[in-house]
């Protein structure tokens, strides 16, 4: 489950019915998922026990995007600060909030 939410949330796929709609569907998350389904529920449930943990694997993988020079902009402004990439995670993982959250 890490992975699809790291994968997702990097991808900005941020609902967790299309990150399971994707298990079905896509190839890469159904690769990331060994081709098994997996419910919204237990992604939301497993976004809320492991909060810290997905955050800091979004950082990790957002920092090796930039060093591999990939165009990264955390925020609005042009330069990466140090602290962006962690910004950028939390910003993410609050989306997901909101998205699992709405009816």
């Amino acid at each position: 489950m890490l992975r699809l939410l790291a994968y997702g949330y990097a991808i900005q796929e941020f609902e967790s019915e299309g990150i399971a709609l994707g298990c079905e569907k896509d190839f890469d998350f159904r690769a990331l998922n060994d081709g098994r389904a997996v419910k919204a529920q237990d992604l939301i449930k497993f976004r809320r026990g492991n909060r810290p943990l997905i955050e800091a694997v979004l950082e990790k993988v957002f920092r090796a995007a930039a060093e591999r020079g990939h165009r990264f902009q955390a925020d609005e402004k042009d330069s990466v600060k140090e602290d962006s990439f962690l910004k950028e995670a939390r910003r993410r993982l609050d989306i997901a909030r909101h998205f699992d959250t709405a009816d």
